[in-house]
């Protein structure tokens, strides 16, 4: 089924370094993930939303509902106004990538990947030396206040932060490089594969 292809807003406002993926309602066959500052609710952020297919795993865990995904790839020593335009461009690339997936007109799904790509590229040129890994990721459930890893979940978690660190790490290592196009399809193959992670057919 086609998904009708949206705009997203660029305006989220991430002052800290972890950010919150939480489910939204389905549309169109799947599913969206929902990203905000970890330290804060949904409601309490500005966000932009991934389409997603419904991931065949229980998720969120069971017994908890409102548990949200939680994941931190950034430097806490990083500037608040860094993280903030980091997180920016970055969620935008992402957002477009994801949206591509789901464009039956090959051509315009090229070019939301390559549109993409220069999001992630000024994201790179934005955090510029700061160092970029993943430093947790699991589930943060709000009423306790504290993170937790499900044993069933955490393998599916695992590899969606893995992923994710491994492109940011990719396209930062490439911006500013005038010969990076060869390098560019392997720093998205990272970025696919963390998508790929909540696909049926993953």
């Amino acid at each position: 089924m086609r998904l009708v292809v949206q705009r997203f807003l660029l305006a989220v406002a991430l002052a800290v370094s972890a950010v919150l993926i939480v489910p939204a309602p389905a549309q169109a066959g799947g599913a969206t993930i929902t990203i905000c500052p970890f330290k804060g609710l949904p409601e309490d952020c500005y966000t932009w939303e991934i389409p997603i297919l419904e991931p065949e795993w229980e998720w969120p865990p069971g017994g908890c509902p409102e548990c949200l995904l939680s994941i931190d790839i950034l430097d806490d020593l990083v500037d608040p106004a860094v993280f903030h335009e980091f997180n920016a461009y970055f969620g935008k690339g992402f957002a477009l990538l994801a949206e591509s997936r789901f464009v039956q007109d090959p051509d315009a799904a090229e070019e939301m990947r390559w549109a993409s790509v220069e999001y992630f590229l000024h994201a790179a040129k934005v955090i510029e030396k700061h160092e970029i890994a993943l430093d947790q990721v699991g589930w943060f459930d709000p009423k306790a206040g504290e993170c937790f890893e499900d044993q069933k979940t955490q393998p599916y978690l695992d590899a969606f932060g893995k992923e994710l660190a491994a492109g940011a790490q990719a396209f930062q290592a490439i911006a500013g490089d005038p010969d990076a196009e060869p390098s560019i399809e392997a720093a998205l193959s990272h970025l696919d594969a963390a998508l790929a992670v909540f696909a049926k057919t993953a």
